[in-house]
């Protein structure tokens, strides 16, 4: 939840990698 980019695109691409699954 902090402002980071990294931070938010760990989560995006931890997401798409679910997805892809």
């Amino acid at each position: 939840g902090h402002p980071n980019s990294e931070e938010g695109r760990r989560q995006a691409f931890d997401l798409v990698q679910h997805e892809g699954e």
